[in-house]
């Protein structure tokens, strides 16, 4: 019986000791300029992807669109393991008013999130008022150019500027996709721009249409009317517009993991393996000595 509660007490003591947190996490996680995190999907279980699109590392905040989820949500960077980590908290523009108007956010990362150098934009921050029609703006999100690393794609899409309504600005179609929401548009050169917030669908009388691109600079601005819109567009595009649909890169639920399951059973799974390579191997010295 006293070997019995011995060795009980030495397995409690090494579980509360190797299965930690600290104990488990063999690199920092990391928030990534262009890189990829996770909010719940719109109240659901499943964890919606977006892109990170500045980091401001003296405020230890990112910039990302607003829409990307709701004031007060979880913000998750996936580990080395795979594992859906909470890492922040999401806050959307207080000014936001759908996706034609303030639609950038802020994430707060938690003290154990390193954040990442600007490596596409740079720090300079440039409003898009200093921008000219045609001058080269450039966007980059995870779906279209994947993940974000030191060691990753470097790739980005490019298009002409066409000019910007208060804080929100226009570019031709640069191919962006569902997740890419909240991916980093920046003047090459020149510096940093704004959120990716998604496309405006325009048709003109005659039921011809096409698509434009729609950032946001990450400050409050005056809300942009439909009809404002409308003069914008007739005025700098070369088609005639009757009517303006804007619509975000939605971000897409994330198939491969839930934001608390695949949490919880991937970290069970690798406490295990830890618990398991380190205690075994004491277990038996303990054995041992209890027989002499």
């Amino acid at each position: 019986m006293k070997r019995r509660l011995v060795l009980g007490l030495c397995f409690t003591t090494f579980i509360s000791s190797v299965v930690t947190p600290q104990a488990l996490a063999q690199a920092p996680l990391t928030a990534y300029q262009g890189g990829q995190f996770y909010t719940r999907a719109y109240g659901s279980d499943r964890a919606a992807s977006c892109t990170i699109s500045y980091n401001d590392a003296a405020k230890r905040v990112s910039y990302t669109a607003a829409h990307c989820g709701k004031a007060g949500d979880t913000v998750f960077l996936r580990d080395y393991r795979g594992v859906n980590v909470a890492a922040g908290t999401f806050s959307p523009s207080s000014a936001f008013a759908g996706h034609q108007t303030n639609d950038w956010g802020v994430i707060r990362w938690d003290p154990h999130v390193v954040l990442g150098a600007n490596t596409f934009s740079g720090d300079t921050v440039v409003h898009p008022s200093q921008l000219r029609k045609g001058d080269r703006v450039c966007v980059r999100g995870v779906t279209a150019h994947g993940p974000a690393s030191p060691t990753a794609s470097t790739t980005v899409n490019c298009a002409p500027f066409l000019g910007s309504i208060n804080n929100t600005f226009f570019f031709e179609d640069a191919g962006t996709k569902p997740g890419d929401s909240g991916g980093v548009v920046f003047a090459p050169g020149r510096g940093y721009l704004g959120v990716l917030s998604g496309v405006s669908e325009l048709t003109s009388p005659g039921r011809a249409s096409t698509v434009i691109q729609r950032g946001a600079f990450p400050a409050n601005g005056a809300a942009i009317s439909k009809n404002e819109m409308l003069r914008w567009a007739n005025a700098n595009l070369p088609m005639p517009v009757e009517k303006v649909n804007t619509v975000p890169v939605v971000p897409p639920a994330d198939a491969n993991a839930s934001a608390s399951s695949a949490q919880g059973i991937g970290a069970i799974i690798a406490a295990l393996v830890a618990f398991l390579a380190v205690a075994l191997p004491f277990a038996q010295q303990v054995m041992g000595m209890l027989r002499v």
